[in-house]
């Protein structure tokens, strides 16, 4: 029997200014391919996909989870997005 033996969850970057996007990578290995993906914010699942393109407005934290076709379910570190809030103009 195949075990999941590797998973990973990051951010291109982890600091970004309000509406700015990055992108969400999971990396899984070991197990049985094909593997299912899920990202969640914590209410509700996100993306399906390894690789994830996010446009946030507040801090979020990710939850990467990922079934094999053995159906071992993992679930990897939290990666959290801090946004910093827009500059505002003042005149």
């Amino acid at each position: 029997m195949l075990i999941l033996s590797s998973f990973r969850a990051s951010a291109s970057s982890t600091t970004i200014c309000a509406g700015i996007s990055t992108t969400l990578t999971g990396v899984a290995t070991g197990g049985g391919e094909p593997y299912t993906y899920d990202w969640s914010d914590g209410q509700s699942s996100v993306g399906t996909t390894a690789v994830l393109a996010v446009s946030l407005m507040t801090t979020t934290t990710y939850t990467f989870t990922v079934t094999d076709n053995c159906s071992t379910v993992l679930s990897a570190t939290p990666v959290t997005i801090t946004v910093n809030p827009a500059p505002g103009a003042s005149v």
